[in-house]
């Protein structure tokens, strides 16, 4: 049977794969950070008994990494996922942001990692799949960084994304491989209750993504929402018919209570041509979107409302 390790598996995305995993007959190395609150995965121990090991394990602490290693000593990890990770202080503008915040961001979502890799390197390496994932994300991009701020979040995930491509050079000989997966807007705690996928919908994308994953995969970053054709279009750009529909509803109601009532959307839908011209027939009164995208969103403006003509 093989083993997955999973970090930050008390909940969200490292729950959602502690179960999905269960399901499908691996035995689980699950790790949170206090174990007498992690309700959901002692509930799990009872189904699962055996299956299922719960460790402790505070990422702020390199004394708690290295008596995990102990602990773990020579037992093989087959998949490696690290999933923890914090979001720090939310909305912070320029002027706001402290380096003690920003440190505590970094300390868990890419030093943590390389630290827990270095620990735990031999019982990887005595795995039969030797693969490693990290979960990521695109507010790393520096290219898609249209919005700003952000600050400690994005520079973690940008800095996390160089950390997966250096393993996968320093390990290439050894036979593992590393990847950095973005799993999508997913409504967890960190996501928001504006997110676009459920966490079971985004894990059973990435499992997927996973199980595909051969060593000429090793280093890349890769979208599985997209990838693995969870969408057919891209959510952060497009709207999609989802979202469409709730965006005609709140037109309807909104002109309901006031026939005067202007509305628009801003973000980077706002420089989509096709969200462009969907927003038209909906009857919204504008768009805003990044400087860049200003000339292409007026083309399309135009162009939508010549098609009503």
């Amino acid at each position: 049977m093989q083993n997955v390790f999973i970090t930050g598996a008390n909940r969200g995305l490292g729950l959602g794969f502690v179960r999905q995993y269960l399901s499908n007959g691996r035995k689980v190395l699950a790790t949170c950070r206090d174990l007498k609150v992690a309700y959901e995965l002692l509930n799990l121990k009872k189904k699962f008994n055996e299956r299922l090991e719960i460790l402790e394990l505070d990422l702020f602490s390199d004394d708690s990494i290295n008596k995990l290693s102990e602990i773990l000593s020579d037992t093989p990890i087959d998949l490696f996922v690290n999933n923890a990770g914090i979001m720090g202080v939310r909305n912070l503008k320029l002027g706001e942001v402290s380096g003690g915040s920003w440190q505590e961001v970094f300390r868990v979502n890419t030093i943590a990692p390389v630290l827990l890799t270095q620990k735990l390197l031999t019982n990887i390496c005595l795995g039969q799949e030797k693969k490693m994932i990290f979960i990521s994300s695109r507010v790393g991009s520096i290219q898609e960084n249209t919005g700003g701020a952000m600050y400690a979040y994005r520079s973690s995930k940008t800095a996390l994304n160089q950390v997966v491509k250096s393993l996968s050079i320093d390990l290439f000989d050894r036979g593992v491989s590393s990847v950095a997966l973005h799993p999508g807007w997913v409504l967890t705690d960190m996501g928001g209750a504006n997110a676009l996928i459920d966490v079971k919908t985004s894990v059973t994308g990435m499992i997927s993504v996973i199980n595909s994953i051969s060593n000429s995969d090793s280093g890349k970053f890769l979208n599985d929402y997209l990838d693995n054709k969870i969408f057919s279009i891209d959510p952060f750009v497009s709207i999609d018919d989802g979202v469409a529909d709730l965006v005609e509803i709140a037109v309807e109601r909104g002109k309901i209570q006031n026939k005067k009532l202007k509305l628009g959307i801003c973000g980077e839908h706002g420089g989509d041509p096709k969200s462009i011209e969907f927003c038209s027939k909906a009857g919204l009164n504008y768009v805003s979107c990044s400087p860049y995208r200003v000339p292409i969103a007026r083309l399309a403006a135009a162009q939508a409302e010549l098609k009503k003509k």
